[in-house]
């Protein structure tokens, strides 16, 4: 089958899960014999307009010029890009460069992919619904069967009606008058081949007789780093030879908090490191976090966590005991795992407590990280491929 899978808001390889998401399904997809051309961003200019990485066929499209000079958030680089982030989103250049997003942007890209289809013969389009229609336009303007990956909330209302099938991360992304046949429920999932089989020998950060905690992921304000910060001060005073390994882009909120809080020598900041560097890190690593705080983000307040927690499964593969926030489809995940301790979120001191405890019994950790290692293989990015291709097939018949 010939796949065209439209994220045009997602650039990869980057450091955003997004990008992870996108560039797994789409190998997975490949590896299932299909030909899959993906529609993704072009976010500097560094970044080649064509490539094939892992067989999938990548055409990466800029946005115009005028346009990334008013994207203040996607023009910064560096750990300071955290820190601007909400107070450009709720700007009225913000809300201008939003619309622009969803219609001419959408128009644009539309075009794009319509004049890309006339050197390919595709027999589907899969669109994340980030790219707000532009693979539901092309579809009907082609004559193909359409489509529609749902992590959140925000697919226009007629890309969800148009759609042969909605692979969506939980029912609740869904609106309610979409008929239940029309929606596939599907998680993220994880490389069981690159997380698994990771070894922390050699690395530095293994030092014998101290305590790592690892967090990997993004520092906005509903991924819950402020909790963590806000735990470090009882956890290095019980154990002092405790260290905190934060993973991820745009961390200086973070770091300046972790100088006031004068926890920062008990803290390691990474930063974004390749992602096939990540499974060695998490081995290093004792404990792991996801403790995400929804109240502290207008958009999850509202909403909810929506998103699919690839970090939670990538901490299950490398066999490393996790402490998650009750929140989203973590619980759940968890429960049925047997695998890490739930706290509310928001909660340092319920946070510190459960690491606390993780820290005192190494033979419950071990137990803990064996069990989330035969768990994560149900979570595998090869099975989510496989169920969107096999209704893709049905969808031909």
């Amino acid at each position: 089958m010939r796949i065209c899978y439209v994220a045009s808001d997602v650039s990869v390889p980057h450091v955003r899960g997004a990008s992870t998401h996108v560039m797994e399904l789409a190998a997975e997809l490949v590896g299932l014999g299909n030909i899959v051309d993906l529609v993704s961003r072009r976010s500097s200019k560094s970044q080649i307009t064509k490539e094939s990485i892992r067989g999938v066929r990548i055409h990466r499209f800029s946005r115009p010029s005028i346009v990334e000079r008013f994207s203040t958030y996607d023009r910064l680089s560096g750990p300071q890009r955290t820190s601007v982030y909400s107070s450009v989103r709720g700007s009225i250049l913000g809300k201008v460069y939003s619309v622009y997003l969803r219609s001419i942007d959408v128009l644009r890209i539309t075009a794009k992919i319509v004049l890309l289809a006339r050197d390919r013969k595709w027999d589907v389009i899969l669109e994340r619904e980030t790219s707000w229609g532009a693979g539901a336009l092309a579809a009907k303007l082609l004559g193909l069967k359409y489509y529609l990956e749902m992590v959140g909330p925000v697919a226009s209302p007629l890309c969800v009606r148009w759609a042969e099938k909605v692979f969506a991360n939980t029912r609740g992304v869904v609106g309610e008058d979409l008929p239940a046949d029309t929606i596939v429920v599907l998680s993220a999932g994880v490389n069981i081949r690159l997380f698994s089989g990771a070894s922390c020998s050699g690395n530095s950060l293994a030092i014998p007789g101290s305590y790592l905690v690892g967090y990997f992921g993004g520092f906005l304000e509903f991924h819950g780093v402020g909790t963590i910060l806000g735990c470090m001060g009882r956890v290095t005073r019980e154990t002092p030879e405790t260290r905190f390994l934060f993973v991820g882009p745009y961390y200086a909120d973070a770091l300046n908090s972790a100088e006031c809080l004068g926890t920062v020598d008990h803290a390691i900041f990474l930063g974004a490191v390749p992602y096939d560097s990540i499974p060695g890190l998490m081995a290093c690593c004792d404990i792991l976090l996801a403790p995400y705080n929804p109240s502290a983000s207008e958009l999850t307040r509202t909403r909810g966590l929506f998103g699919s927690p690839i970090k939670v499964f990538e901490s299950m593969a490398s066999g490393r005991p996790i402490v998650a926030t009750c929140v989203g489809t973590v619980p759940e995940i968890l429960h049925e795992a047997r695998c890490g301790v739930l706290v509310p979120p928001d909660s340092p001191q319920e946070l510190a407590e459960a690491i606390l405890g993780l820290l005192g019994h190494p033979k419950c950790r071990k137990k803990m990280g064996k069990r989330g290692q035969i768990s994560a293989k149900r979570y595998t990015w090869s099975s989510v491929a496989e169920r969107i291709h096999r209704h893709m097939v049905q969808g031909m018949m």
